[in-house]
This record gives structure tokens, C-alpha cells and sequence, in this order.
């Protein structure tokens, strides 16, 4: 039977599905018991009394992180309803239709007056 280091290491993938967002998903071993996880609240998170309540708000503070974020680079935040297709929604609009070499010089000539 293969150990758990030998698990994590043979099977570990990143997938991107969408150039707009990434999304990570991390194990870690100490975290998965009880006592592991009231000492990361405690001694790295701050928190005086361990609880569900905690994780809370580490991740509302993770979402007010992102807002101030976006504001100060001017990033439109995109609410998702339930079904809704994220890719075909979030795909940049088609570029406009480009005129051909012939065409953009024509038009070209015309402002210029150049036409007969």
C-alpha cells in the first residue's frame, strides 16, 4: 500500500479551464484533525477560541480582500447566477470585423481625398 506522500506526489494535477481565473485546491496533512486545525486557528490565524465561526471569517476577509482589489485596479467583479455557462459568459466579445488591405486603403484615400 502506498503511503500518503507517495499518493500526493504521483497524483497531484493543476487544470486550468478558463485564462480569467484560476483555482487551487491544496491538501494538507496537518490540517486533518481536530487538534491540528484549533492550533493553525490559534497560534497562526489569531483566533483566541477555535471554532467553525473562524473559517467564516477568514473568508469573508479573503472576500473583502478581493473587492478592495478590484476596486483599486478598476476590475469589474462578475456575479455568477445558479446554471449559469461561466466560460461562454466570461468569453471576450468577438473582435470587430477587420476591412481588408484594399478596403482600409481606400477608405483611407477617400478621407484624404485622394479619390478621383
Amino acid at each position: 500500500m502506498a503511503d500518503y506522500a507517495t499518493l500526493l506526489r504521483d497524483h497531484i494535477s493543476l487544470t486550468c479551464r478558463s485564462i480569467d481565473r484560476l483555482f487551487l485546491q491544496a491538501y494538507v496533512p496537518k490540517l486533518q484533525s481536530v487538534g491540528q486545525v484549533c492550533l493553525f486557528l490559534n497560534r497562526q490565524r489569531g483566533f483566541k477560541i477555535p471554532s467553525s465561526a473562524a473559517f467564516g471569517q477568514i473568508g469573508e476577509a479573503y472576500v473583502a480582500a478581493i473587492h478592495r482589489w478590484a476596486e483599486a485596479e478598476g476590475i469589474r467583479i462578475r456575479y455568477f447566477a445558479k446554471g449559469d455557462n461561466k466560460e461562454k459568459i466570461a468569453e471576450p466579445p468577438p473582435a470587430p470585423a477587420r476591412l481588408s488591405q484594399q478596403a482600409e486603403r481606400a477608405q483611407l484615400r477617400a478621407q484624404l481625398g485622394l479619390d478621383p
